[in-house]
């Protein structure tokens, strides 16, 4: 793991340009990779994931590159509400009650293919984040109902009303 943010400094005007180059609505949430932090992921209210590479900064500009942007039909109508960025380079991102993963590892600058997806909750998901040893991703939604994933999205256990019950493996 490296640590590239302890150089990089960005100005107020910066910050303005990148979002002029990024997101077209407010980010509600960011990630940052685990293997590398100098890359992160963003979610944003214009239903869209983005990938910023701050590692690769242009050197005459020094800005961030806005790299692999995803999107998919199935956000339409959801509103994206939190992501978490796995070991594997894995995006998790929560929609509605639903939660998608997108490789990162995949060519091109649009990525629409979802790889996995879970639609166990019955409320909005409102945060994702996965265990130290990235083994188990955890998911909690309006109604206060929490589960347990592995990284292929299939359900250990969930909490309703602070109950824990096995919901299928």
């Amino acid at each position: 793991k490296t640590n590239h943010f302890k150089d990089l400094v960005l100005e107020e005007e910066q910050v303005t340009t990148i979002s002029k180059i990024g997101h077209l609505d407010q980010i509600i949430a960011i990630s940052v990779n685990p293997e590398d932090d100098g890359v992160i992921a963003t979610c944003a209210e214009d239903n869209t994931v983005r990938i910023w590479d701050f590692v690769h900064v242009s050197l005459a500009q020094r800005k961030p590159s806005s790299g692999k942007f995803f999107r998919n039909s199935e956000f339409k109508g959801k509103q994206l509400s939190n992501l978490a960025y796995h070991s594997n380079q894995q995006i998790y991102v929560a929609a509605g009650n639903t939660i998608y993963s997108f490789d990162t590892r995949k060519e091109g600058p649009i990525l629409n293919e979802i790889a996995n997806r879970s639609t166990n909750h019955l409320d909005d998901i409102n945060h994702v984040a996965f265990s130290n040893d990235f083994k188990f991703l955890s998911a909690c939604d309006d109604e206060g109902d929490c589960s347990i994933y592995n990284e292929q999205l299939e359900d250990l256990t969930c909490w309703t009303n602070n109950t824990p019950t096995y919901c299928s493996a």
